[in-house]
This record gives structure tokens, C-alpha cells and sequence, in this order.
């Protein structure tokens, strides 16, 4: 599981650093559902957008799906939307937890 996460509109560059020290360091370059959630709730972004998932085209990957990261979020509920645009302006008005699908 890998996370994109936004720090904050006015974040300064290397804002949020600490939690490189957490980032995988293994072939998949991953961690799982668990240890992501734990990562999101201890650096708390304002919004969160779930990466590198089993999917169908990956299902032979030894990767979770993005409903054990939503799960351990308590974010079953987070919208699924195909684009998100975000801007400095609205990110208060979005949601925290969003996963985009394809299409």
C-alpha cells in the first residue's frame, strides 16, 4: 500500500519529513493497509488518496486492496471518482479520504 498524502496548502518544501523515515524500503516499495493507516493518522494530511492497491489487473500482486487501508481509516464511506481536481483554495471542502478508479 503506498498513500499520497497533502500536508497543507502553505506547506514550507521538506515540511513533514518524518514520515520519509516510515517510507518502505522493500522491492514493492509498500507497506501494508495497517501500517499505512497507522502513517496517515500519526503525520495527519488533510487529505489522503490511496496508491498501489490489488486491483483486478494486479490481482497475482502480493499487495491488499484498497478496502483494508479504508477499513483501517474507518473510511469505508471515502468517494471513489475518476479525477480530482484540488486547488489551495477548496481543500478545506474536500474529502479526506478520496480513491480514484479508472475511467
Amino acid at each position: 500500500m503506498a498513500v499520497s498524502a497533502v500536508e497543507s496548502a502553505t506547506e514550507e518544501p521538506g515540511a513533514g519529513s518524518e514520515a520519509a523515515d516510515d517510507a518502505p524500503d522493500a522491492p514493492h516499495a509498500a507497506i501494508d493497509a495497517q501500517s499505512a493507516a497507522a502513517l496517515c493518522h500519526r503525520v495527519q494530511p488533510r487529505m489522503i488518496i490511496p496508491m498501489h492497491y490489488r486491483t483486478q489487473a494486479n490481482a497475482d500482486w502480493p499487495i491488499a486492496p484498497v478496502e483494508d487501508f479504508l477499513s483501517a481509516m474507518d473510511a469505508q464511506d471515502a468517494p471513489r471518482m475518476p479525477l480530482l481536481r484540488v486547488t489551495a483554495k477548496d481543500l478545506s471542502e474536500q474529502p479526506r479520504v478520496a480513491v480514484l478508479t479508472e475511467g
